[in-house]
């Protein structure tokens, strides 16, 4: 099942619906949905996700290019 809103965005107050089928994350259903608490507890490996799945897709989504915390 697809999540209303992507739960590693949401981790850094970035409201954003789930893009699904488009993420690295998602096989069906959010590969990291389990990690919800982690998440917001840990910035690091936030950080360390966007950055992997940034590397993953084909291009890179403008929030990760220039958000906070990217350089």
């Amino acid at each position: 099942m697809r999540p209303a809103t992507c739960q590693l965005l949401n981790a850094v107050d970035i409201v954003e619906a789930c893009p699904g089928e488009e993420c690295a994350f998602f096989d069906g259903t959010c590969l990291l949905t389990e990690l919800r608490s982690d998440l917001g507890t840990n910035p690091a490996l936030v950080h360390f996700l966007l950055g992997l799945r940034e590397s993953l897709e084909p291009k890179p989504r403008a929030y990760v290019e220039s958000g906070p915390g990217f350089d």
